[in-house]
């Protein structure tokens, strides 16, 4: 079965390893964009770090951090792409879920479904 292939479990567990530092990323540009006053030069490096974790995650098992990170991404892009208002309070609620499924996948040590 693909899933005990031990070069996909390594892949899996380096990405695992990762996820702290991808948190921290986030996390880092969300306080600038914060701090910027809701600047799009901000908010759109903040949608390219969703993106690419919505994009990767599920390819390693993490289905919950992909679901949160596409939808972090789907806001920033309503922004960045039709102008439309953006709501502070409901991104700061898709970047709590989003950071809650990474602390929850870095604590258990393993994909969620």
């Amino acid at each position: 079965m693909i899933a005990d292939d031990p070069q996909l479990q390594a892949l899996r567990r380096r990405y695992a390893t990762g996820l702290a530092e991808k948190r921290s990323a986030l996390l880092a540009q969300w306080r600038a964009w914060r701090a910027s006053g809701h600047d799009d030069e901000h908010l759109r490096e903040l949608a390219m770090q969703a993106h690419r974790l919505a994009g990767s995650a599920g390819c390693y098992g993490y289905a919950t951090i992909g679901m949160h990170a596409g939808r972090l991404d789907e806001l920033a892009s309503e922004r960045l792409q039709y102008g439309a208002a953006i709501d502070p309070p409901q991104l700061d609620l898709a970047m709590s879920a989003l950071l809650g499924a990474i602390d929850s996948a870095v604590e258990d040590g393993s994909p969620s479904r």
